[in-house]
């Protein structure tokens, strides 16, 4: 079970230059293959690419999300963030309480302009039915 462990291991954890330089030929071929509408060998072959460039890309994803994890908690307030529940839930009420200030403002403003839409709404449908009617009375019957 070791030995399939590291030979999978060897096959699908590449370095960052290896993961590019297999994964995006593989998802252009992918897009050449269905906007040409290919069939046949080419196909299997794109899809197959394509597959193993994910499953590439994927694990270089995780590792990269690792790495940056660790620099974060080597800044104590990053530590603080990662590791201290009750920070993380003080700073997400803040984020949120501020955000509902500002859909607040928002809101008076647009409902303040709305005092002088109404008028405009008026004006705009007086003006209408004062066209239509001049246009009816030079209508020819």
């Amino acid at each position: 079970m070791e030995r399939i462990r590291s030979a999978l291991g060897k096959l699908c954890i590449l370095p960052a230059l290896q993961t590019v330089l297999i994964a995006v030929p593989a998802f252009l071929l992918v897009g050449y293959v269905l906007l040409n509408d290919v069939d046949g060998p080419l196909a299997y072959l794109a899809y197959a690419a394509s597959a193993y460039g994910l499953i590439v890309a994927l694990t270089g994803v995780f590792r990269v999300v690792r790495l940056i994890r660790q620099g974060i908690k080597e800044h104590p307030l990053g530590e603080r963030l990662l590791e201290d529940v009750g920070f993380r839930t003080e700073l997400s009420l803040y984020a949120g309480f501020s955000v509902n200030l500002l859909y607040i403002v928002l809101k008076m403003a647009i409902g303040h302009g709305g005092l002088f839409l109404w008028p405009s709404i008026t004006l705009c449908w007086l003006s209408c039915g004062f066209l239509c009617s001049i246009a009816d009375e030079k209508r020819p019957q």
